[in-house]
């Protein structure tokens, strides 16, 4: 007779949230057919309600069967990390929204679809700043300092690109959140790898990018024409690289 396929869940929620354990199993099929798309991407995130509030549930795409046996065996999943990083975040003292659980779902051994939830934070994100925070430069300029308080914590966001940071304003003052964190390390303090944040924050004016690094350095207590160099160094090697990939994949033909 043919086996059955070995498949089980893994479930791990916030204590806080406990009292909604059973709603929460849930939250993954009943985001697919009721919850509203806010990201289509390699994964996809949807918002719905939940009790009396709004949450919201990442859908990590399935990894290639190499990858399904590195996250049961070798590493951390991307839902898992994304739970622990938000944990270790708000310790910290660096908002992000608040983790509510994850969710694994294993076949054959191995682990297939993972969810990430968490509570919905408003926000925009900075991607579209120039267009759409109509005092650009001092948040520009608040996002130097941030930056710096990152660093100085040891706080190395892989992903620290416009789409994957909220912003809020109270009475002129800006306040960001981390998103999409389950590419983070912790303990860092080589400043030429945490200064590759310049590169990842990949504003395309070379203007503003040497305004984050003035701001940085004014933070930090830095030369400040120093900071603007790197900054402006490191966007201009981002460039570089990315140009050299279309030129290969021009080549390649693809």
């Amino acid at each position: 007779m043919p086996q059955a396929s070995m498949s089980k869940r893994k479930i791990v929620i916030n204590p806080k949230y406990q009292a909604l354990a059973s709603s929460i199993g849930l939250l993954p099929k009943k985001a697919e057919k009721e919850g509203t798309a806010i990201y289509k991407g390699r994964n996809i995130i949807y918002r719905l309600p939940l009790e009396n509030m709004e949450v919201t549930v990442k859908c990590f795409y399935v990894p290639a069967l190499f990858n399904r046996f590195a996250y049961t065996y070798l590493r951390a999943g991307k839902a898992k990390r994304s739970y622990d990083n938000a944990l270790r975040l708000k310790e910290m003292g660096v908002d992000t929204p608040e983790p509510m659980a994850y969710i694994e779902d294993y076949e054959g051994g191995l682990l297939k679809e993972s969810y990430y939830i968490c509570r919905m934070d408003e926000g925009s994100i900075i991607r579209h700043w120039e267009t759409e925070v109509p005092d650009y430069k001092k948040m520009v300029c608040a996002l130097g300092a941030f930056m710096f308080e990152l660093h100085q914590k040891g706080i190395y966001h892989r992903d620290f690109s416009p789409g994957n940071i909220l912003f809020t304003v109270d009475n002129g003052v800006y306040h960001f959140k981390l998103v999409d964190i389950n590419r983070m390390r912790f303990g860092v303090h080589d400043k030429n790898t945490l200064y590759n944040n310049f590169r990842s924050l990949n504003i395309d004016s070379e203007e503003e990018t040497a305004r984050v690094g003035r701001e940085y350095a004014r933070a930090a207590h830095l030369d400040e024409k120093m900071m603007e160099d790197i900054a402006v160094g490191k966007l201009r090697a981002y460039h570089a690289e990315k140009a050299r990939h279309r030129k290969l994949k021009k080549l390649l033909g693809k």
